[in-house]
């Protein structure tokens, strides 16, 4: 089973967000591939937008906007579990957006 999950600074409702709003900021792009590859350091972001990793967590793809970052976008497949997700929560005080149910996970 393949779904996309969405790492954000804070919780909010899509329903009510605004066009103009603008999510808090969670850090530029090389101190979130550092903050990662504390958590996962088998990860591999020869892509500078892009992180891979294929191991004992599953597969995924970890998506990395602009410079300054507002959301992470991973993209999990063949997951056993959720722990890299809530790991990487825990440890980068984000919160998990899973796009196959609409809600926040944690």
């Amino acid at each position: 089973m393949s779904h996309f999950t969405l790492l954000f600074k804070r919780k909010f409702d899509f329903e009510k967000l605004k066009k103009d709003e603008k999510f808090e900021p969670i850090g530029n792009r090389d101190e979130v591939i550092e903050m990662i590859k504390r958590i996962l350091p088998e990860i591999d972001f020869a892509d500078e937008e892009m992180g891979f990793y294929n191991g004992e967590f599953g597969s995924f793809v970890v998506s990395l906007g602009s410079t300054d970052m507002n959301v992470i976008s991973i993209g999990i497949r063949n997951a056993p579990s959720d722990d890299l997700v809530n790991n990487l929560c825990k440890e980068l005080n984000l919160y998990a957006f899973d796009s196959s149910t609409g809600e926040f996970t944690n």
